[in-house]
């Protein structure tokens, strides 16, 4: 039957949000690592900033300055601000599981007499910038004229 504990959906729902925000994070390190070469240096690898030469004017006499390119990049991350889940079931059952606890069971399973159905919506917000990268774009302007 199609019978689920209202704790194990929870547990399954957080689980499941745990996962998108690792995703959302791995996408961000994927997204800086464009600005880094990997060097082994004193046999340890080291990650070695991208530089781009910049010219500031158009004239003759002006030099070239070097920036790392994480330094004009944009370094927000994405955050998942909410989730929302609404599920139609009919509770069946409350299973004792110690003598202090006890859970809802629920039918999710879809039949003739109740449409059953799952609403998810994941609201994602634009994420702070770390505090490291804040540090790192700091150290990265003061090489500027």
């Amino acid at each position: 039957m199609g019978y689920k504990s209202l704790g194990d959906l929870t547990k399954s729902i957080s689980m499941a949000v745990s996962q998108a925000q690792d995703t959302v994070n791995n996408q961000y390190f994927k997204s800086l690592a464009q600005h880094f070469d990997t060097q082994i240096i004193d046999e340890e690898e080291v990650l070695v900033a991208k530089m781009l030469k910049i010219k500031l004017s158009n004239d003759d006499t002006s030099e070239h300055i070097e920036m790392p390119s994480f330094s004009l990049a944009p370094t927000n991350g994405l955050d998942i601000e909410r989730v929302e889940v609404e599920l139609d079931a009919n509770i069946v059952a409350l299973e004792e599981r110690t003598k202090d606890e006890s859970d809802v069971m629920l039918d999710v399973c879809k039949n003739d007499d109740n449409n059953n159905s799952v609403k998810v919506k994941i609201v994602i917000k634009k994420g702070e910038t770390p505090e490291a990268m804040i540090r790192l774009k700091d150290s990265a302007n003061k090489y500027l004229p």
